[in-house]
Order: structure tokens, then sequence, then C-alpha cells
């Protein structure tokens, strides 16, 4: 009997060692033909682009301070101010800072706009935000108390975000280290960040976030996304209520280069529980995935397209 068991455990230790293996050469073929593409076109264009490259480092969990010098707040003359939040799109990667579309709202309507958007960020940065005392201090010091609006952009790529333990294995050069999530959870109604356990940490860990979508996960991450993700909306929310109980929370609905909008149950489960939801095609009036509406990556919006969504807003909510 304890030949058997022994046997048995024998076995499943090969068997995993073998499904390591392969995930790991699967992963490292794929990151470094991603690698190398994303180079190759950076070197055509002659720029001063970074360059990708793969690291063997330190992991560590991630860290929103260290995008403290992204954020940009625009102090305007008007009152009610608007603040933003989301990923590359709020932020407007690979525009300039004018272009994006916090500063075109200050610039069109003399209000305050501060921009908490990071690239590569979500709802889970938003939370962080809303939970950080230095948010809040940011905020004092630039005298904003009320703000009249928060205003989220959600795109499809947002559901990874929130289901992706690690951060992914091909990181810029300047980053040293290989960065996971918090693991946000619910508690009694609070939700509570906790830093994952050193034995969360598998030996294939610089590679897993791929891994884990090939072999382990992919069919119960998307049964479970928008579930997870309505919970931190409406986490998020609950607080703002609290902190900002005069203010009106909006979420911009913006199709990425997925192209994939938000399920019509997805949107009347957060009307229901008070969120403005809106457009982004509708507030531009016109496409937005064709090509001229995108940024020089064929991914990002343009500068038309958020200037045209930017007008869309100001209509909407009559600022």
């Amino acid at each position: 009997m304890k030949k058997i068991i022994l046997i048995n455990l024998v076995v499943v230790v090969i068997l995993f060692i073998i499904l390591e293996f392969i995930s790991y050469l699967l992963i490292k073929y794929d990151s470094k033909e991603y690698m190398d593409n994303g180079n190759r076109a950076a070197r055509e264009k002659g720029s001063n682009s970074v360059l990708l490259t793969q690291r063997y480092g330190p992991v560590r969990v991630f860290n929103q301070k260290d995008y403290t010098n992204y954020r940009k707040t625009n102090i305007g003359k008007k009152k009610s101010p608007i603040i933003f939040f989301g990923c590359s799109y709020m932020y407007g990667a690979l525009l300039e800072e004018e272009e994006s579309l916090p500063y075109r709202i200050y610039e069109k309507t003399g209000r305050t706009t501060v921009n908490r958007a990071i690239p590569s960020g979500s709802i889970i940065n938003t939370i962080y935000d809303l939970k950080d005392s230095n948010f809040y201090n940011h905020l004092k010091q630039n005298n904003i108390t009320n703000p009249q609006y928060i205003v989220y952009l959600f795109i499809n790529d947002h559901l990874k975000s929130i289901s992706n333990l690690y951060k992914g294995s091909v990181s810029l050069t300047d980053n040293v280290c290989y960065e996971i999530n918090m693991i946000y959870s619910f508690k009694d109604g609070e939700l509570i960040a906790k830093t994952p356990s050193k034995f969360a940490l598998p030996f294939y860990g610089l590679y897993t976030k791929k891994a884990w979508h090939y072999f382990y996960a992919d069919k119960f991450l998307k049964d479970t996304q928008y579930e997870r993700m309505l919970k931190l909306l409406k986490a998020a929310k609950d607080i703002t209520d609290k902190k900002f109980p005069n203010s009106k929370f909006v979420i911009i609905d913006y199709q990425d280069g997925g192209h994939i909008p938000m399920t019509s149950e997805f949107i009347k489960d957060l009307q229901n529980y008070g969120f403005i939801v809106l457009n982004a095609e509708d507030l531009a009036g016109h496409e937005l995935n064709s090509e001229i509406w995108r940024a020089e990556d064929k991914e990002h919006p343009s500068a038309k397209a958020l200037n045209d969504v930017a007008d869309g807003l100001i209509r909407t909510l009559k600022l």
C-alpha cells in the first residue's frame, strides 16, 4: 500500500514538473516573440523608445507610489472639480499632456481636473487611491474638497488586470523587478488589501501571467470577471459616497483594441447601483475603432478621439 502511494506521488511530481517545463518553454517563446516584434517596430521608428527586455530579477508587491510622477492636477478658476481615474487611455499614453481627456476638460470648461490615471492601471489603482491618505492630502493641498464628478474610464482589458496576480514577465529595462498585485477581498462588507503570501509565489512566477491563462484558470476567470469587477466598482463608489457625498460616479465605456464593449447586463447592474454609464462612441458622435481614431500604436486613442469624447462629456454632463 505504501509503495502504491509513493509511486502515485512520484508520478504526480513528475507530471507537475513536465507541465511546468512546458509552461516555461511556451511562455519564454511567447515573451521573446512579443519583445522582438515590439523592439523591431521601435527601431524602425528611429525614436528613443525604451526597448523591452526580459529580466529574471526579484518579485515585489505592486506599489502605486511608483507612479506618483505620472499624475497631473490642473487648477481651474471654476468650482466643482472633477477627478479622473483609469488606465493609459485616460492618462493619455503616447500623447502630450495637453491632449489627454482630463486636460481637455480643464481647458474647455475652466474646471479643476485631477488626472489619477496611470498606465496599465485599473479599478485596483482607483481603490488604492481612495484608501490612501496621501491622495486626500494632495486634494487638500490643492483645495479640492467637493468634486462634482468622479470619472472612471473602463476598457475591456481591465477585466484581465483584476484577475492577474502577476503583472507580467515582460518589463521595461528600467524596471528591475517583476511586480505582483495586492489581493483584494471583502470582509463584513469592507474591502481589504493583503500582500500575497510567499507561498503564493510558485517557482515559475516570472512566467505565470500567461501560463495561468493557458493552463489553469482561463475559464474560471472569464466566468467571474464581470462579477469581480462589479464588486470592485461598487467598493470604489461606496468609498466616494462617504468621502464625497455630493459627487456622482461616472463610468465611460471605451472599446479597447479588442473592440469589446460592456455587456448590457453589466451596464444595467452598474446603473441600478447609481453609476452613470456613458459610451465613448456616443460621446464622440462617431465610431472610435478605426485607425484614424487610434494613436501611432493603433491601440490607444488619438488626440482627436479624446477631444471629441471630451466635447461629448461636456455636453452630456453640462459641464
